[in-house]
């Protein structure tokens, strides 16, 4: 019995072989049948960076959009890593908006034994800026619940506090180029980039159009979330 490609041409049975002979006879055509390659880490990094403005800006947000479906297959990648698998207490989450496309993005990872929510506790959360000009990984802390709790100016000082004492303890990070200070700048609003610069305790910028390759994220990640299990 003859198959038939989406081109219309019938193929008998002798010129569909399979393996690596029928997958030539596609390509020769225009049509492999193949699965699209999976894009790197690197790659849909630079992607985000790349259409994340104007997607913010004229375009609606929801499940069919590109850049939604971008943040999907990094949420897919960073979980398979090895030291991401390797702690069962370990979930990735991320955030793109509600509604409308939030203005700062993120990627979490979150330890059941300290937090499962970005509002509260400590975790490790890659950053987005505002502009698009770069991606920042970054250990972190909520905001939401010391500020509901304590008040906007307590919960700052709580936040602040925590930042500190957290730095003296996370001292290993500095070698691996991250960053132990209050300057992180996610060129966001002034209200949401002076919230940043208070929870962050420690940061890492990669600029766009220099992402490092995945080997790196993956051994910055590593070193991250390392200093995030010795802080628990």
């Amino acid at each position: 019995m003859a198959a038939k490609l989406a081109t219309g041409k019938e193929l008998l049975p002798n010129e569909f072989s399979g393996g690596e002979e029928t997958n030539a006879f596609l390509r020769r055509l225009g049509f492999d049948g193949l699965p699209p390659e999976r894009r790197s880490i690197q790659q849909n990094l630079e992607r985000i960076l790349s259409r994340y403005t104007s997607a913010r800006s004229s375009e609606p947000i929801g499940q069919e959009h590109e850049v939604w479906g971008i943040f999907e297959d990094l949420h897919e990648e960073f979980s398979e890593l090895q030291a991401v698998e390797s702690e069962p207490t370990l979930k990735v989450s991320w955030s793109a908006g509600q509604g409308v496309w939030a203005k700062v993005p993120w990627i979490a990872f979150l330890d059941s034994r300290e937090t499962t929510t970005t509002q509260n506790g400590v975790y490790c959360l890659i950053l987005f800026r505002q502009d698009a000009s770069g991606v920042c990984l970054t250990f972190n802390q909520g905001v939401t619940d010391p500020h509901d709790r304590l008040g906007a100016r307590e919960g700052r000082k709580l936040l602040h506090e925590n930042a500190n004492e957290i730095q003296k303890r996370a001292a290993e990070l500095s070698p691996n180029g991250f960053r132990l200070d209050d300057e992180i700048d996610v060129r966001a609003d002034p209200g949401l980039g002076a919230e940043y610069a208070t929870s962050t305790i420690a940061y890492k910028l990669y600029e766009k159009g220099q992402v490092p390759a995945d080997k790196e994220i993956e051994a910055d990640l590593a070193v991250l979330l390392s200093a995030y299990d010795d802080y628990l």
